[in-house]
């Protein structure tokens, strides 16, 4: 069994399920900076343990095409060992009027040029990231889409609540980013039970209490509490001006949530027509849609688009078959 070495700078849900396929088909180490930084000694730090795991390694995995992907690249070229990045879309992202993205300096720039050119497998998440990708550099991306595992699917005749979820980081720039503004004024004519879950800044969390008093901002949650809430909610929005994918659009769908979101990025891609559609800081239509949403009894298809074209499993063998077709495995 060859040995592969996995390294990302976060754990989030689809990091650890990517960590978890490959586990079964590799001998797996992981690597992961949670708290990772720039500065001279973490930067250090970085390159010791990165260059210590790979020499031990045949195959590196990296989550999101960062400094540490960067580094990860330059040892594997020097050492002959194979590399494949996955990009979230942050990555390939310049987004100056929400301070978002890495191409928004010129080293951001020049590191993600550096990966894509030279990694030796990119994995995009859907076709909007493959898209953004390829204005970079004219290079072969895969698509494979994230996945949910089937037992996340809940039944589908349960009965639900008059809830409305939202979830995204509420910090600076980036709540709005992910329209967390306009889902605030935009639940206020709904009026029924409405939460947005991320962690936040203080002065976000004051702005988004003066613009709707009622709304329920609990922060950041684990996975657990998150599900519960989902579970029972009616409605979930994801009303971005860009996303590569929405991995937590999904699992609400997976609960049976009814998706309201823009037609911007890859929603479409995820969300298909079992949805409603709505522009991006258009209040009066995201209200309008969110009560359509509201009474409308299609969690069963919503569920059923999941468990077609979204389940883990399905990740897992695209993963697979690219690796075998690359003779990894």
């Amino acid at each position: 069994m060859k040995k592969l070495l996995f390294v990302s700078t976060y754990k989030s849900p689809s990091v650890l399920r990517d960590l978890h396929i490959l586990q079964n088909h590799f001998n797996c180490k992981e690597l992961f900076f949670p708290n990772a930084s720039r500065k001279f000694f973490f930067t250090i730090h970085s390159v010791i343990q990165i260059l210590f795991r790979m020499l031990k390694a045949d195959v590196c995995f990296v989550r999101f095409a960062d400094f540490r992907a960067f580094l990860v690249v330059i040892f594997a070229k020097l050492f002959r060992k194979k590399s494949l990045i996955a990009i979230g879309g942050y990555e390939v992202a310049n987004e100056p009027d929400f301070n978002y993205g890495a191409l928004l300096t010129r080293s951001g720039g020049k590191r993600v040029k550096y990966i894509l050119k030279n990694a030796d497998i990119i994995i995009a998440n859907s076709d909007f990231s493959r898209n953004e990708i390829k204005k970079l550099e004219n290079i072969d991306v895969k698509v494979i889409s994230h996945g949910i595992e089937n037992t996340l699917s809940f039944e589908k005749t349960i009965t639900r609540d008059d809830v409305i979820v939202t979830i995204g980081s509420l910090k600076k720039d980036i709540y709005k980013l992910k329209g967390v503004d306009t889902f605030a004024r935009a639940v206020t004519q709904v009026g029924v039970k409405a939460i947005a879950i991320g962690e936040f800044d203080k002065q976000v969390y004051a702005e988004l209490k003066s613009i709707n008093p009622e709304l329920e901002l609990p922060g950041f949650l684990p996975q657990n509490e998150i599900t519960a809430i989902l579970k029972n909610a009616k409605v979930y929005c994801q009303l971005s001006y860009r996303e590569s994918f929405g991995v937590a659009l999904l699992e609400a769908m997976a609960l049976g949530c009814i998706p309201v979101v823009t037609k911007n990025g890859a929603l479409p891609e995820v969300v298909g027509d079992v949805g409603f559609y709505v522009e991006y800081g258009d209040v009066n239509k995201t209200a309008d849609a969110i009560s359509k949403a509201l009474k409308s009894n299609n969690s069963e298809d919503v569920i059923d688009r999941v468990n077609n074209k979204f389940l883990l499993q399905y990740r897992e063998e695209k993963l697979l078959n690219l690796l075998t077709e690359k003779k990894w495995i």
